[in-house]
């Protein structure tokens, strides 16, 4: 049997289409339209009446408790309450019922009007039985009204109290005549500066009355203003989805909200500083700092989604007793403010659904509202209840305690879904908190045959999805999925809808004989639609990355704000200090805090955090728009690249400039970091030194990770400026050198590749733009360590319109340092060493015929704290090497020390494919002086061995740009150059990167540093150089790669992503062992051919025999025919050995398990793996970096002397053997001096042979592998044979 209530909601769904127009400001109306002559009979009276206002909360509730009496001749059924036009519209849970019997179901009421446009509308109120003439009934009318308090001021300062004001008449509205009357209103505190007339007061309840003999629809205006320091809590929409899984046994309930604060605006702008300095005591605010929600004992799985990017925080806490989710915003609400967000959780559901006997039929009762439970209290605009039933079931029907304006049942499709899941949607205007615990029972039936509809369409879906993924292969797709940021979801590029859209449809149905027929040619209408998308996809991303761009500005300046606001604080606290040392600081100029500042270090943080993630996208969607061009013009034979190129040109999303905002991020960080006391000092770190050494460690880093890498940096040490008074300018980070050298001999190249010692280069590099006046000359020296020496770099400068006439010997030395001794600004010794230097560099130039041939240009970022060169490390960009020679009979430099044909302007598209080199990776410069003993940061540690970087020993611009862009003159190459085809980026095994204040900490992967070898080659920024430049410094943005990756480096990505899975490797791996660079991880992996096989690199003096017989052939014959038979006889010779190495018992490596193997690739099998060998080019010869020292030359010696002490031993045994034994010792002595002299013949040839090839530098196999088991052999043979003809029977003397 339905109730009453019930009939009601029926009633209100067939209000829907008049609902529809309605909002908050315009009454409910009803289908039943009166008269407009219509007022209520006079046929009842109120004999007494009490009016009950509570505003304790951040709505208004009513109850009206009153006595009606029939004055009427006849029984009546209908009583009206009427309200006014604009109060109508905000009122809601209207109930009546019988004061003496609450237990009774609640009375009819509903909406009537007799005119739209009357100041009055009517509630029908039907008693469920006639009231007798003189008869009385008490009546219990509650209600409450939504939005009607008013802040007042409208402003208030961030830390003020809130007034609210509530208008309202003295007199309760009736449509009758009353007799006796009174007012209470009960308010939330005793602060009530304003209220109207003089009512009876008693703590926080004032009464006005009792009034007599009111007349029907008396009104009298009052009002009332109190102190409401709480939030005003209106959600002005609530989502709230009820998902039945009778499959899974579970109740999913998502509800999302549209939250505001009613409440008073803020006058000025929210302080963040001065909002965390009030979280230290307590204090009424009027500001929403957290929600409470009360679940369903039992819920789990609960999860907090914040609209505007997951920023806030939540917590669940669930035992037998309670289950509560606590939601913390980042920022506190204010007045006026909106807050949207989601909240969801899952439940059992067998606590909420029950079948009934005897049938399909089910009945589910759940809450109509749940949600946050505050204090202040929560009202509600309009709820939106939608309950998604499983598939296929029907008869649905409802019964609701709440009135609603509208129902609908609608079907709602989900994944796996084929006709859609029945949903019924109930909407509800004007809710509020007190009916969390009312609850909506819902009907419906489940047939069986429907019940099984969901696991057939599951197992044919799973079916589908595993036949899609073996059919298609989804390459960058894959990348882009893993590499999603997750606030970033809607904004990204919908690649697999674009390459879906590529794909025409059949030309015919497929069919088993056919079940690939051939796809429609591409029409002009295909290239049209896949246009139109992908211009579509193009808005998307760049509308998205400037609105995130703009924020993160906005951002920048509110944070540089608040610092400025510390800062102040603090100078004026230390000058009130130093000023008078007992004076008392007032309240409110107190110095700040250290919460001050981690609370500023964590905002900065959060804005480096969000720096990174729109890099991070801005550089997944350039790669996708690529990826997916190519491919259309692949596959369709469409040429759509040069079409849209000029539309992403038009839209450069990919193009901002993310090093203003590291600059300015930098100097904020750095200010919070030292609390407010950067340091400071020169920023040369070194002043006017001249001649100065630095270990260095260069590494590689892939352009992805470049904008993460300076973030990373930054928060440890400040990008280095050098006129901060200055706007941070592009041009002030380019960086340009030429390098000079003998084209015929190269020998200023060739001895800074095998770095022999006293090994020269000689460059002139000036800073900015083309119109650098200042151009430092300098030369450096490599120096052996053996020597006890270090490498050094000298320069000096010189006016670029002398250049020229210095290198040519037209200019003296003197003339070129006249004004500085004039000047005086340097010592008379500072002066001479210049002198020297600038006549022995001009001599080299002019004597050994020194022209320009290479020029490298490129951005560095430097990081280092002003005055302390303990640590430096700087980041060059947008590394491009350019040829200046005029060897193939171009003119590039002419005669000028330099080409004018170009500048800074990167990429420098101007220049043919022949004169240009780009590298595809910047190079980091990791610079330490620390004391004997002493390890390099935890945090440098932590970065060099993270999977950012790529450790490139040695590394030179000078060496790579010559020996790429001279490949008919350049024979011999570094030992990097094979390595520049193989994908750098590594598997990200462990957290280390950008995360936001409360992430967990990253782990650490660091290792001892190794700065044996650790000397600059050739581009060090040392001390002395930044001391003499004028114009500050900073890095223009990377730009996206020119190219993209080849389809296999995608699958070599898309592994390693997924090698982040087994994330059981890196527990069980060493925390403190450094990531594997690329000669590491080669060689830690087993060979699959000789796994003695070395050197990895074919040695430069390893010449091969097709070369060696096409030498000979150019001799002559007999020279040839010697040649390949001693080729063949060699081939035969190493077959033989090969053979002889299974059949003779030697030393083999051992077999490492799989999962012990150190690949850094995961548990990949070791079986599977095999080491690319790296050959040189045709012609080429790869140059392996062997160092030599004395002692490497003593070691030999003092093998060859062990060897020659044991021979000679062995000769000395013979000998007293020979002259004092019989004929069985003579035998033995012969035997021990074939011995002695075998091996002093074999350790001679030896040390000869290594002798030579250390001299030479040659990385071959120096250890023995033969002699010590030859020897030994021999031994044993020796001694085996004494004991032979010792114990032979017979023997004579």
């Amino acid at each position: 049997m339905w109730s009453p209530s019930i009939l009601v909601a029926s009633f209100s769904s067939l209000c829907s289409l008049v609902y529809a127009g309605y909002n908050a400001t315009t009454p409910l109306s009803s289908h039943q339209i009166l008269p407009a002559t219509f007022k209520p009979p006079p046929v009842f009276k109120n004999t007494n009446l009490v009016r009950n206002i509570n505003l304790e909360k951040g709505y208004v509730g009513e109850t009206v408790n009153v006595i009606i009496e029939n004055i009427d001749s006849k029984p009546q059924t209908e009583y009206f309450l009427p309200f006014s036009a604009d109060v109508v519209g905000k009122v809601g849970g209207l109930e009546v019922r019988d004061k003496k019997e609450l237990e009774t179901p609640a009375f009819l009421a509903e909406l009537v009007e007799y005119d739209p446009y009357s100041p009055t509308q009517f509630y029908r109120i039907t008693l469920p039985s006639p009231l007798a003439p003189s008869a009385q009934q008490t009546l219990s009318i509650s209600y409450h009204i939504v939005s009607a308090l008013v802040p007042l001021p409208a402003t208030i300062d961030q830390q003020d109290k809130q007034y609210l004001l509530y208008k309202f008449s003295l007199y309760a509205s009736s449509a009758y005549a009353t007799d006796k009357q009174k007012t209470k209103l009960k308010l939330p505190s005793t602060d009530v500066p304003d209220y109207t007339s003089t009512p009876e007061r008693q703590g926080t309840t004032y009464t006005y009355g009792p009034f007599e003999k009111l007349p029907a629809g008396a009104e009298e205006e009052a009002s009332v203003r109190y102190q409401f320091t709480k939030p005003v809590n209106h959600v002005t929409l609530l989502e709230r989805d009820v998902e039945v899984s009778q499959w899974g046994g579970n109740l999913a309930v998502e509800e999302r909200y549209w939250l505001t604060h009613q409440g008073a605006r803020l006058s000025g702008q929210f302080s963040r500083l001065q909002w965390a300095m009030t979280q230290h005591y307590p204090a009424d605010t009027s500001a929403l700092k957290e929600l409470r929600v009360p679940l369903q004992v039992g819920s789990a799985d609960a999860y907090f989604t914040d609209d505007i990017g997951n920023v806030s925080t939540s917590r669940f806490r669930s035992n037998l007793r309670e289950a509560n989710l606590e939601l913390k915003p980042r920022y506190p609400l204010f007045g006026g403010w909106k807050y949207s967000f989601r909240i969801g959780w899952n439940n059992n559901l067998k606590s909420f659904l029950r079948k009934v006997k005897g049938g399909n039929g089910f009945v589910l009762k759940v809450s109509f509202l749940e949600g946050p439970k505050q204090k202040e209290g929560v009202s509600y605009g309009k709820v939106e209840l939608r309950f998604i039933l499983p598939e296929g079931a029907e008869n649905i029907k409802y019964e609701s305690p709440i009135p609603l304006v509208a129902s609908e049942v609608s079907s709602h499709k989900t994944f796996m879904d084929t006709l859609g899941r029945s949903t019924l949607k109930l909407t509800a205007m004007n809710v509020v908190d007190q009916s969390r615990d009312q609850d909506v029972i819902v009907t419906y039936d489940y047939p069986v045959m429907a019940a099984y509809r969901k696991p057939i369409t599951i197992f044919a879906g799973v079916l589908v999805v595993f036949v899609t993924a073996w059919a298609i292969e989804a390459i960058f797709g894959q990348q882009l999925r893993t590499s999603l940021l997750k606030d970033y979801y809607y904004y990204y590029i919908s690649y697999d809808h674009l390459k879906s859209a590529l794909k025409t449809p059949y030309e015919s149905t497929p069919s088993r004989e056919e079940p690939r027929p051939p796809r429609r040619p591409w029409s002009e209408d295909d290239e049209k639609s896949f246009v139109a998308e992908l211009e579509s996809e193009l808005d998307k991303v760049f509308s998205f990355q400037r609105v995130k761009a703009s924020e993160i500005v906005r951002r920048i300046k509110a944070s540089e704000k608040e610092v400025n606001e510390v800062i102040s604080r603090l100078n004026q606290g230390a000058s009130l200090t130093n000023t008078n040392a007992n004076a008392v600081v007032p309240p409110g100029e107190e110095g700040p805090t250290e919460d001050d500042f981690e609370l500023l270090e964590q905002d900065l943080s959060d804005i480096i955090a969000d720096v990174h993630d729109l890099a991070k996208f801005t550089q997944l969607n350039y790669t996708g728009f690529q990826k997916i061009i190519k491919k259309h013009d692949k596959q369709t034979q469409w040429i759509l690249k040069p079409v849209f190129a000029a539309r992403l040109k038009a839209k450069p999303f990919f193009q901002d400039n993310y090093d203003a905002f590291i600059v300015k991020l930098s100097r904020l960080y750095d200010i919070v970091r030292t609390r407010g006391n950067p340091i400071k000092g020169d920023s040369a770190a070194g002043g006017g030194q001249q001649n100065f050494v630095r270990q260095t460690t260069k590494y590689w880093v892939h352009p992805d990770n470049i904008t993460e890498l300076k973030l990373i940096i930054l928060k440890h040490l400040p990008v280095l400026v050098f006129n901060a008074s200055k706007e941070f300018d592009a041009k002030d980070s380019a960086i340009s050198s030429i390098y000079y050298d003998n084209p015929d001999t190269w020998e200023l190249y060739t001895g800074r590749l095998k770095k022999t010692e006293g090994a020269e280069a000689v460059r002139l590099r000036w800073y900015g733009g083309m119109d650098t006046e200042t151009i430092f000359v300098e030369r450096k020296t490599h120096r052996e360590d053996w020597t006890g020496e270090k490498s050094v770099k000298a320069r000096f400068s010189l006016k670029e319109k002398n250049v020229n006439a210095f290198l040519a010997g037209e200019m003296k030395v003197e003339t070129v340092f006249e004004k500085a001794r004039k000047e005086g600004k340097k010592s008379e010794k500072e002066i001479a060493d210049q002198e020297q230097l600038a006549r022995e560099i001009q001599y080299r130039v002019i004597s050994r015929k020194l022209v320009p041939v290479t020029r490298s240009f490129y951005n560095r970022t430097a990081f280092q704290l002003p005055g302390d060169a303990r640590v430096r490390i700087s980041l060059d960009t947008e590394l491009t090497m350019t040829r200046e020679d005029n060897l193939d009979g171009k003119t590039r430099a002419g005669k000028n020390w330099r080409r004018m044909d170009i500048g800074i302007d990167y990429p420098f598209s101007q220049l043919p494919k022949e004169d240009v080199e780009r590298f595809p990776y910047a190079v980091l410069e990791v610079k330490l002086q620390t004391q004997a003993g002493q390890d390099p940061p935890e945090w440098v540690r932590e970065l060099i061995g993270s999977h950012l970087v790529e450790a490139v020993p040695k590394f030179s611009k000078f060496i790579h740009g010559t020996a790429t862009m001279f490949p008919d003159r350049i024979h011999l190459l570094p030992f990097w150059m094979p390595q520049m085809d193989v994908d750098i980026r590594k598997p990200v095994t462990h957290r280390f990167g950008i995360e936001r204040p409360n992430q967990s900490s990253s782990l650490s992967t660091s290792d001892d540093i190794d700065d044996d070898d650790s000397e600059d080659d050739d581009d060090e920024e040392d001390d002395g150089d930044e001391s003499e430049r004028e114009d500050s410094r900073g890095t223009d943005a990377t730009s996206p790669q020119d190219t993209m990756d080849s389809d296999q480096d995608i699958r070599r990505l898309r592994a390693a992503r997924d090698a982040m899975e087994q994330y059981d490797m890196a527990r069980t791996a060493d925390p403190a062992a450094n990531e594997l660079d690329m000669e590491e991880r080669i060689a830690a992996q087993p060979l699959m051919h000789d796994p003695d096989d070395y050197p990895i690199y074919d040695s430069e003096d390893e010449e091969s025999w097709d070369e060696a017989q096409s030498a000979a052939k150019k001799k002559g014959s007999w020279a040839y025919r010697w040649t390949v038979v001693m080729k063949h006889a060699s081939l035969a010779a190493s077959k033989v050995g090969a053979a002889l190495s299974y059949i003779i018992p030697t030393p083999r490596p051992t077999s490492m398990p799989p999962s012990a193997a150190p690949t850094g690739f995961g548990n990949v099998p070791a079986t599977a793996m095999s080491a690319r060998r790296f050959k040189a080019p045709p012609g080429k010869r790869i140059h392996v970096p062997v160092r030599v020292e004395p002692k490497v030359y003593f070691a030999a010696e003092r093998t060859f002397l062990s060897w020659l002490e044991f021979s000679i031993i062995l000769g000395s045994i013979a000998a007293t053997l020979l002259n004092f034994g019989d004929l069985a010792s003579m035998w033995a002595a012969i035997a021990f001096t074939i011995v002695a002299c075998a091996a002093l013949l074999y350790s001679m040839i030896l040390y000869l042979w290594r002798v030579k090839c250390i001299r030479e530098r040659r990385a071959v196999r120096y250890h023995d592998k033969y002699g010590p088991t030859l020897l030994c052999l021999g031994l044993f043979g020796a001694v085996v044979a004494n004991f032979a003809v010792r114990l032979r029977p017979n023997q004579t003397s």
